[in-house]
């Protein structure tokens, strides 16, 4: 007569292992895809920001100093994982707002600082958009951020 049908302690430890060796690929791989998805977030919301800035140009001839001229709540608004503004209590991935004494007649630059696991995860840093349109980033990628 055999023996029951169950798993030996060898297998049971090789099958734990090789659970192991998976999760030690995929939890950085997951972790800089939402890091990657973090930075999307906060580019859609500069671009979103532009193109206000550009309306609000184009009705008062002058930029916005501040966001609460754009139509937020606050000077500053904080970003969710989601893309939407944070209320008091929310995780933030980004702050964002309108770089200080960057705003004349012809220029403005906004700015999203990230926050947070963000802040310490992102090789983006800083990301900034200028009226000109221009895109840089203050971490070690630089202005290769977006190139995505």
């Amino acid at each position: 007569m055999k023996g029951s049908g169950g798993f030996t302690l060898i297998e049971m430890m090789i099958a734990a292992a090789i659970i192991a060796i998976l999760a030690l690929i995929a939890v950085p791989s997951y972790q800089a895809y939402i890091v990657r998805a973090n930075e999307g977030v906060a580019k859609a919301f500069l671009a979103e920001l532009a193109s206000r800035q550009q309306a609000f140009y184009n009705d008062r001839r002058s930029f916005a100093d501040d966001l609460a001229d754009l139509g937020y709540a606050t000077e500053t608004v904080g970003l969710r994982g989601d893309g939407q503004i944070a209320a008091d209590g929310d995780p933030l991935i980004y702050t964002v707002s309108v770089e200080e004494d960057s705003v004349t007649a012809r220029a403005y630059v906004v700015i999203a600082v990230p926050q947070a696991t963000q802040a310490a995860r992102s090789q983006c840093g800083t990301l900034r958009w200028t009226a000109q349109g221009t895109r840089s980033a203050s971490g070690p990628k630089g202005d290769a951020c977006w190139q995505r």
